[in-house]
């Protein structure tokens, strides 16, 4: 029988008023003394813990990257979470699993000793570890499965609830190295408890499971509860599985299941709705919980990274005859797009049924409910019962400072209540935003030049979900290789990112064709840049470039005549001047791209070739019109001279050595 009995719970911490923890931030406790991580590496663990949490990893050989998490003072406001479990596994962790599936195989991640085979490593695959310390405040634990290394990355994470490190970020970084395309899923299995309760229910949405139950794809809420009563919690804990901001996205799916189940299964089992979290044999319940990335095609060199939360809850709790709770984020910007979850509890604990009884939201101005009811008829509500009541609100504008969230329950039995929990509306961050473009670019058309949009991130908050579009003038185009519309998915406090254009010229032009790039985000207002580039003609220009720098006696070279740049012309007469004592005229070819349609004429007279009614049609970027050959004859230096039309372009000096 396994030595545990637990319920498996994801982050949020213990929630208390925000006029406390208003006075919080991730670094300080509540009397403002700096918090520092501390980490400690044992003989068999390495442990990272702050003064709310503590995560643990066991070092092996036996199911070395195995880990759990358990609290140190817990939150604040709760005296009775000190010391708790949230992840089974003290002193060394091994319960709790997760597997990487890699076409079509399931392997458990981290190593095992085969001479030793608990229930959760009877004849599975394993990969191997082959690096494991603590980096930068994180527990790392790298493991390979033949080309596909992957990384899991466990740190303290900043819970949006209760604005402290009291959550652990759980993530797997998966990096292929074959140069072949391998399809690569992963369930993170956690075997959950509340300090010595593992029979509290899961709470998610509208929903109290206390039997087994899965989630799939738009079923799944941004994050769950769990907590063994509303009047004086045990430990209240939180899995928060979709917080974009932060690049964490919802499973595919998410299974609660008993331990014992997903312990056998490192992958695929028989699922059972509503069956009992007991399992076979035993007298107590054994929760646990499996999340599922389903399998992606992982290419050579790419990265598949997935992230997902738990920790301590943050609720507000009112205790009365209908006890109450109310639980949100603790800041917001003003100007948020993204739907806000809002759950309100209501417990019967006046000893008998609650009648008529009906639960009421009472939101600030700017905040609209979107989905749910702002006034929820319960009816009736019996003694011991709970009932949750989840909204998703949307912000239309509304003044930046605290606001006050209410959630109050009426009953003709039973005393009403009502309990208010603060959320601190924030002015929208701004982005500072730069268009780099070439002021101007010479051209006759089909030429790149680059746009490069700089985005930088000068505030306090991440910035989310940015949507940028670019527009160009009458004589610029995107390519198709190219496209208009390139998002970000955020961009961090003092990051700064650069978005690149391609874009194609078509022709010259008189005017200065407008650049324009339309910026937004999820908390910043639209911004519109805008530059402009003048297309220039470029300026044609004559050359004369030797086939040969070093020249002796009895060599043949030829000299090279073209015209960089180049643009319709007609009747352009070329002559070269030489010293006929150091070199010999043989001949003079046409360059074969060079196309003239106009009878032109080459004379030759002492120490001169003159090359007349040359004409061209088109433009070329380096138009080669004529060869010039020549016999060096004796040592000595000397010059050519280029002339058009009886003015002197160019000169080069030449030498003939011995």
């Amino acid at each position: 029988m396994k030595i545990k009995n637990l319920l498996y719970i994801l982050i949020i911490l213990l929630s208390f008023n925000l006029n406390l923890y208003s006075q919080v931030s991730e670094n300080v406790d509540i009397n403002n003394n700096i918090i520092e991580p501390t980490s400690k590496i044992t003989e068999k663990t390495l442990e990272l813990q702050n003064e709310f949490i503590k995560i643990i990893v066991n070092k092996g050989p036996i199911d070395q990257g195995r880990f759990s998490i358990e609290t140190t003072a817990g939150a604040p406001e709760n005296p009775n979470d000190d010391n708790k479990l949230l992840i089974y596994g003290r002193p060394i962790p091994w319960t709790s699993y997760t597997t990487i599936h890699i076409d079509g195989k399931a392997y458990i991640f981290g190593g095992i000793n085969k001479k030793i085979v608990r229930r959760t490593g009877k004849k599975f695959l394993y990969g191997t570890v082959i690096y494991q310390d603590i980096v930068d405040d994180k527990l790392i634990t790298e493991c390979v499965f033949g080309d596909v290394r992957v990384k899991q990355i466990l740190s303290f994470f900043r819970n949006p609830s209760t604005r402290v490190n009291d959550t652990a970020l759980i993530a797997y970084e998966v990096i292929n190295s074959d140069k072949k395309n391998h399809s690569v899923g992963i369930r993170v299995m956690l075997d959950t408890k509340l300090g010595s309760n593992d029979g509290a229910p899961f709470r998610i949405g509208d929903a109290s499971v206390r039997t087994e139950k899965k989630f799939v794809g738009a079923d799944i809420f941004d994050y769950w509860q769990t907590f063994d009563s509303l009047t004086s919690p045990n430990v209240i804990a939180q899995g928060s599985l979709n917080l974009e901001d932060d690049g964490i996205a919802p499973p595919d799916k998410m299974f609660l299941v008993n331990w014992g189940t997903l312990a056998d299964n490192p992958w695929g089992f028989v699922y059972e709705e509503g069956r009992s979290f007991i399992r076979s044999g035993e007298f107590e319940k054994d929760t646990a919980l499996a999340l599922y990335w389903d399998p992606v095609s992982v290419t050579n060199g790419s990265k598949f990274q997935v992230k997902t939360l738990y920790g301590l809850g943050g609720i507000s709790l009112a205790p009365g005859e209908l006890s109450l709770g109310i639980t949100a984020p603790a800041d917001i910007y003003s100007s948020q797009r993204n739907e806000i979850l809002i759950i309100g509890y209501v417990l019967n604990s006046g000893g008998f049924d609650s009648r008529n009884t009906v639960a009421k939201f009472i939101l600030p101005t700017g905040f609209e409910v979107v989905d749910g009811k702002k006034e929820f008829e319960i009816g009736v509500l019996e003694a011991g019962d709970t009932k949750q009541i989840p909204i998703k609100v949307r912000l239309n504008n509304p003044k930046p400072g605290l606001k006050k969230i209410g959630f109050k329950v009426t009953s003709t039995t039973l005393d009403e209540n009502e309990i208010f929990r603060e959320i601190n509306v924030l002015v929208p961050p701004t982005i500072k935003v730069e268009l780099r473009v070439p002021s101007t670019k010479e051209t006759f058309g089909g030429d790149y030049i680059n746009a490069d949009l700089v985005l930088t991130n000068n505030t306090k908050g991440t910035i989310s979900d940015i949507t940028t579009i670019l527009s160009v003038g009458d004589e610029l185009i995107l390519p198709s290789f190219d496209v208009a519309k390139k998002d970000l998915i955020k961009i961090r406090p003092g990051d700064t990112k650069i978005i690149n254009w391609k874009i194609k010229t078509k022709k010259a032009s008189k005017y200065r064709n407008q650049v324009s790039a339309l910026i937004s985000t999820a908390v910043t207002k639209p911004m519109k840049l805008e530059k402009r580039v003048a297309l220039n003609e470029p300026k044609s220009e004559l050359y004369i470039k030797p086939s040969e720098i070093k020249i002796r006696p009895g060599d043949f070279v030829y000299f090279e005549v073209g015209l960089q740049n180049a643009k319709p012309f007609t009747d352009m007469a070329l002559s070269l001047m030489y010293d006929n004592k150091l070199i010999e005229y043989v001949r003079t070819s046409e360059e074969p791209l060079f196309i003239n349609k106009n009878k032109h004429n080459i004379e030759t007279q002492k120490g001169r070739v003159i090359i007349s009614n040359i004409s061209y049609q088109d433009t070329a970027p380096n138009l080669k019109i004529y060869k010039i050959h020549f016999k060096a004859l004796k040592p000595g230096l000397g010059a050519l001279i280029l002339k058009k039309n009886s003015k002197t372009i160019k000169t080069l000096d030449i030498k003939i050595g011995e």
